[in-house]
């Protein structure tokens, strides 16, 4: 009777599209079986109720498929705010350290293609993808040991309590729990409007929140802004502790 949505399929295909990147063979007939699906699933004649778990999904199912507002209820992801938490001790002073948790096709090499504007900075890389690509733009770019990559983690709240910020410029996110993860760490977040879990960052208090997932002007300014005023860093992460 009910169907929680967590992802449209069809708008992370056409963004992934949009952004440039090559699916391979495996991908396009996931593609190609599951988007039709997904059309069967959220017929609005079918007279179900949904749940959307942002709403951008919302807006997407309206969009894509003709579901009604009054049958889709929106209700956030949660975030274990025991698990995830700022550190109990401020951190040493030093080179202030990004982190990107995640999928590399949410914005790696725009994230890269900043940082090597912002000298004052460094990065964690949190990703079960392949990252050979991103560690070639690395090498382009002259970034050496200023971007550090890591496998996933069963304790990846070690990580928020080590970054001083938060960056991903996704083309596309139905959520984003990471987001959320980042903001209950203590940890400002640059992240873009195709996020779900934007609408709960007010741009220039929790972080920042870029119109364009690509601007990687608008990324370098956000992420020069959090490199260079910890005090700033420290009102914004607070907020979006609370």
């Amino acid at each position: 009777n009910v169907v929680t949505a967590h992802i449209c399929l069809a708008r992370w295909f056409e963004a992934q599209e949009k952004a440039g990147y090559r699916h391979t063979k495996g991908q396009r007939a996931f593609a190609a079986v599951m988007t039709p699906m997904e059309r069967r699933l959220y017929r609005p004649d079918r007279g179900q109720q949904y749940i959307a778990v942002s709403a951008r999904i919302r807006d997407d199912l309206a969009s894509l498929y003709g579901l009604r507002p009054e049958h889709v209820s929106v209700i956030h992801h949660g975030v274990d705010t025991g698990r995830f938490h700022p550190p109990s001790e401020a951190h040493e002073p030093g080179e202030p350290r990004g982190l990107y948790v995640g999928d590399l096709r949410k914005g790696i090499h725009f994230v890269l293609q900043a940082l090597s504007e912002v000298p004052s900075a460094s990065l964690d890389v949190v990703t079960r993808s392949d990252s050979r690509a991103a560690r070639e733009v690395c090498r382009q770019l002259g970034l050496g040991d200023r971007v550090r990559f890591h496998p996933p983690s069963q304790t990846i709240e070690r990580h928020y309590r080590q970054a001083d910020f938060f960056v991903l410029p996704t083309p596309y996110d139905s959520f984003g729990l990471v987001i959320v993860e980042a903001m209950a760490s203590g940890l400002p977040v640059v992240t873009s409007r195709e996020a779900g879990a934007a609408a709960l960052v007010r741009s220039g208090e929790e972080g920042f929140v870029l119109d364009a997932w690509n601007d990687v002007s608008g990324l370098k300014e956000a992420m020069r802004a959090l490199a260079s005023d910890a005090g700033g860093r420290r009102e914004m992460g607070a907020a979006a502790r609370a």
